[in-house]
């Protein structure tokens, strides 16, 4: 209907004549009549290309359903088959579920091959949206390419539509209100909230934008509203910014604004309103990769350094160890003299992702690196933190003496500093150092502080730590009840903040447990399964801890034949996250402890 020029007045002459005449229009655009009721047509359903398991499953799908119907239209011996499933799901998931889109790449496989065309429509270059043409001559102009569709609603919009919709095309994963307003609009200062609503409720209208749907949260829990492009339609919009000789400024803009937004949110990270912290920036992913990318690829050496120092410790709540180390080596590797401390925070990101990964000598050297710029431009929180990270490694790599030096005064300048997050952690670390050594006592009075003051002060990660410190030496005391105790609280708070590593880290003591009080098939299982999850995300558990670990292990494999124990690794290797905490929590709630 959007193509009948003044078409809304008509209608709405035609209602108010006959009272009881309905109108059913069909338009990319509403006409913004008084009781008018909009109904969305939704893109056709796609299968996750994850889950193209197998071409039955696939083709219960509508959007693989058209593809193959019109596939066969051209191509009569065209098979959805094993071999090509899962291509055909990354086609349509590609083009969005657009049924347009999926016809004009349909008829394509009448003379390219699937993986072919997939490339074509994969390199987000612009080009897929002239690739994808159709050349019958009874289907109107404007939908023989999809480019020609997107050009004519496009020319719909008034000036100001079409350049906010060109440069919402920088976002990716979508963009709230006030990102669009910062990025979008930033140069014109009349432009406010109100103006920026109507525009957006404009490009809704015309299909362009999407609003994505909220979380069911009570309402002070919920974030701000979000909004995205389909990706065949933000490749276009991005054409466009291009064309339009903004492309460079406002992907600048884009990336200044989410450096902005990664460092307000840094000092969350720690502490007890970690979990909003990362939940925030998770929503953000997306963005915060395509203003890292942009930074790297323009050479832009300090948004790319200080991002990657602001986002170190979301990665590693979030155990993106390697993602992290990807970003962080390229962000090093820029050789353009930035402060200091900005230098100083990116050795301390990298110094903790490569300790995770078991490297404890390069760990280490860049932690000595980032003391000594710290030392120079006077940051005792800094100084502190670094050394902290020094006798990390040394209490990794099972060098006490080493380590109790770094500790111990990093714990003094911390209690100097009233950093109770931190003392709390350090504490820790003592405490679990004289757990291996043997030294029960100490560590009890260690790990009892660092306990108190994480239920006040720590994030769930840190605290879940401390109590499988706790929880492991119970068990060297033969305390099972207490040692069950404290391994659930862990293994609970792992499994409510997604951290794979510290799961990884309850379970192993959690198997051990099971293992003494249950049977050797528990340690079994559970271990196997934990050691699996260690190696997905490129680490092990830290030298300091294997003797403990093996000495527990090897105990309890020598109750059982080796055909046996095997078979019980094997199994839990095979098991999920979910499988394996199920069965532990499952076997110590049997127990009675």
């Amino acid at each position: 209907m959007e193509q009948i020029p003044d078409s809304a007045p008509f209608i709405s002459d035609l209602l108010s004549t006959a009272a009881g005449l309905k109108v059913m229009v069909t338009s990319r655009a509403v006409l913004h009549l008084y009781g008018e009721h909009e109904f969305d047509v939704p893109p056709l359903e796609v299968c996750p290309p994850d889950h193209a398991s197998s071409p039955d499953y696939v083709s219960q799908f509508p959007a693989v359903h058209l593809f193959v119907e019109r596939a066969r239209a051209v191509n009569p011996a065209f098979q959805i088959t094993e071999d090509n499933t899962a291509t055909v799901a990354r086609i349509c998931a590609r083009l969005d579920g657009l049924p347009l889109a999926i016809e004009l790449a349909a008829v394509r496989t009448k003379v390219l091959p699937l993986p072919m065309i997939l490339q074509r429509l994969a390199g987000g270059t612009g080009q897929s949206l002239t690739f994808l043409r159709s050349t019958a001559h009874n289907v109107l102009q404007r939908h023989q390419t999809l480019h020609d569709t997107l050009d004519w609603s496009y020319e719909l919009l008034d000036l100001r539509q079409q350049c906010l919709f060109r440069r919402l095309s920088v976002f990716l994963g979508g963009w709230t209100l006030h990102s669009a307003l910062t990025i979008a609009a930033a140069e014109d200062q009349a432009t406010t909230l109100d103006d920026l609503l109507e525009q957006m409720e404009a490009l809704i209208d015309h299909s362009l934008v999407k609003r994505m749907s909220l979380e069911e949260r009570p309402l002070d829990e919920n974030p701000e509203p979000r909004f995205h492009l389909l990706e065949t339609i933000r490749e276009y919009a991005l054409g466009q910014l291009g064309a339009c000789g903004e492309r460079e400024d406002i992907q600048r803009r884009h990336a200044t604004h989410y450096l902005a937004l990664a460092e307000r949110v840094e000092p969350n990270l720690s502490g007890r309103e970690q979990v909003r912290a990362v939940s925030m920036l998770v929503r953000e992913q997306d963005n915060l990769r395509a203003a890292l990318a942009w930074a790297i690829e323009h050479d832009e050496v300090e948004i790319a350094q200080r991002m990657c120092g602001a986002l170190g410790r979301f990665w590693e709540a979030r155990t993106q160890f390697q993602e992290a180390h990807r970003w962080i080596d390229a962000a090093l590797k820029m050789t353009q003299e930035i402060p200091p401390a900005v230098r100083a925070k990116l050795l301390m990101a990298a110094s903790r992702i490569t300790l995770w990964e078991i490297e404890y000598e390069h760990s280490r050297e860049l932690a000595q690196e980032a003391l000594v710029l710290y030392e120079a431009v006077g940051d005792m929180a800094g100084k502190t933190w670094a050394m902290f990270h020094i006798g990390d490694t040394w209490h990794m790599q099972g060098e006490y003496t080493l380590a109790t030096g770094y500790l111990e005064e990093s714990l003094l300048l911390q209690r100097e500093q009233k950093n109770w997050h931190s003392y709390a952690f350090t504490l820790s670390r003592l405490g679990a150092m004289a757990t291996l050594q043997g030294d029960f006592p100490q560590a009890w009075t260690y790990l009892s502080e660092a306990l108190t003051l994480q239920r006040e002060y720590s994030e769930p990660g840190l605290l879940n730590v401390t109590l499988v410190y706790l929880g492991v030496l119970a068990l060297t005391q033969g305390d099972l009840i207490q040692s069950s105790t404290y391994m659930r609280e862990g293994l609970l708070l792992a499994q409510q903040t997604g951290n794979r590593y510290m799961l990884a880290i309850d379970l192993i003591a959690f198997g051990c447990l099971l293992g003494t009080i249950r049977e050797p098939s528990y340690a079994a299982r559970v271990c196997s399964g934990a050691e699996a999850l260690f190696e997905s995300l490129n680490t092990a558990l830290p030298a300091a801890y294997r003797p403990l670990y093996d000495a527990y292990l090897g105990s309890l494999k020598s109750q059982v034949d080796e055909t046996t124990w095997e078979k019980w690794w094997t199994e839990g290797k095979a098991l999920s996250q979910e499988e394996m905490s199920a069965l532990a929590l499952t076997a110590s709630e049997a127990t009675g402890l």
